[in-house]
């Protein structure tokens, strides 16, 4: 049973592996996107953000995952990057006081990006929408904050366009579609 379990972990992560040359490819796409229908809200409302990002083989995720003793450390890294916890709300921020510790590396966003990225992060409405059959591996964080106060919080899986949003009240569902996704990782990636 224990090796069925680990297999079937093994083809999920595999599902999603990513290319250096372009991390952003999904490899099982389910529906194509037709066209957007509406822009709305913004997401948070934020003039600051910081960036938290971590760079494993998904090797050393399926080694960690499957070990039966972990440490600390990767029992925390294991909870950031392949669940949906944490965050479980914009209240759940102990996480920051030791995600550098356990290897994220943090950068801030330049000014000049932020209106860029509130572009992506705001209420889309589309007829039809991209979704994607992999196991999310949460490398990326994005923290925004209003006047030193965190009002959002988003966990980024480019690799399988998947998301993990807290601290809006407006709908993310459709989060990323319409090539949003590809945006955000350039922005991210500029020097």
């Amino acid at each position: 049973m224990k090796k069925i379990i680990i297999l079937n972990i093994l083809i999920l992560l595999l599902s999603c592996n990513e290319k250096k040359n372009d991390p952003i490819k999904p490899q099982k796409k389910k529906l194509e996107l037709v066209k957007e229908i509406t822009n709305g809200n913004y997401y948070f409302d934020f003039d600051e953000i910081e960036y938290y990002n971590i760079d494993l083989s998904e090797e050393w995720i399926m080694n960690t995952w499957d070990k039966n003793k972990k440490t600390q450390k990767e029992e925390r890294l294991i909870s950031i990057i392949m669940q949906n916890t944490p965050p479980k709300s914009i209240d759940d921020i102990a996480f920051l006081s030791y995600i550098e510790d356990i290897g994220f590396k943090k950068q801030k966003i330049f000014k000049n990006k932020i209106e860029k990225i509130k572009d992506i992060f705001r209420f889309k409405q589309f007829n039809m929408s991209e979704q994607y059959a992999c196991m999310a591996i949460y490398r990326d964080i994005l923290v925004f904050k209003k006047e030193n106060k965190i009002v959002g919080i988003a966990k980024i899986c480019f690799g399988c366009k998947q998301n993990r949003i807290v601290g809006t009240k407006v709908n993310t569902d459709q989060f990323g579609q319409k090539g949003d996704y590809k945006k955000l990782y350039n922005i991210l990636q500029e020097k």
